[in-house]
C-alpha cells in the first residue's frame, strides 16, 4: 500500500459504546467497529462467563476492528488514517461550536468537549488466543512521540 492512498470513513452507526464506520481506499469497502467502553447494561446481559468477558469484550475498548472478519488485520496505514481523521472531526466540530457562542455557549478550557478522541489500535481475532493489537503499533505511537 502506498503512502499516497487516500482513505475515507464514513460513520454508520452507534450502540452501546460501540461505533461502526465504512471504510473506502482500502480496496473494497468494509466496515469496522469501535468499542469506547462497555456499558453496564451490556455486561448484565452478557451470556458468557467472566473469563469470556475478560478475553473477548475487555481487549477490544479503544481498538478498531473488522465487522464481520475479525481474523483480518486492518493495515496499519488505514488505522493512522482513521486516528487523524477522527482527530480532524473532533477539530472541526470544535471549531464550529466556538464559532456560534450565540448559539452554543461559550467553551471553558477544561469543558471535556475540548478532550481529543482516543487513539485506537488495530485489532485482529486470533481463534486461540484471542484478540492481540497490530504488531507494529505501540513501537509506531512510541516513535512518533521521539
Amino acid at each position: 500500500m502506498s503512502g499516497s492512498t487516500a482513505y475515507r470513513f464514513r460513520w454508520i452507526s452507534s450502540f452501546m459504546d460501540c461505533v461502526d464506520y465504512e471504510v473506502f481506499g482500502d480496496g473494497e469497502k468494509y466496515r469496522v467497529e469501535v468499542r469506547r467502553g462497555t456499558t453496564e447494561y451490556e455486561r448484565e446481559h452478557y451470556a458468557g462467563s467472566e473469563e469470556r468477558w475478560q478475553r473477548e469484550v475487555i481487549p477490544t475498548i479503544n481498538g478498531i476492528r473488522r465487522c464481520g472478519r475479525p481474523t483480518l488485520a486492518i493495515p496499519d496505514a488505514v488505522v493512522d488514517a482513521f486516528n487523524a481523521w477522527r482527530q480532524a472531526e473532533h477539530e472541526e466540530v470544535l471549531a464550529s461550536i466556538e464559532s456560534n457562542p450565540e448559539r452554543y455557549g461559550v467553551l471553558t478550557p477544561d469543558d471535556p468537549l475540548r478532550a481529543p478522541p482516543v487513539a485506537v489500535r488495530g485489532l485482529v481475532l486470533n481463534a486461540e488466543n484471542g484478540w492481540s493489537v497490530s504488531r507494529d503499533w505501540p513501537q509506531r505511537k512510541e516513535n512518533a512521540a521521539a
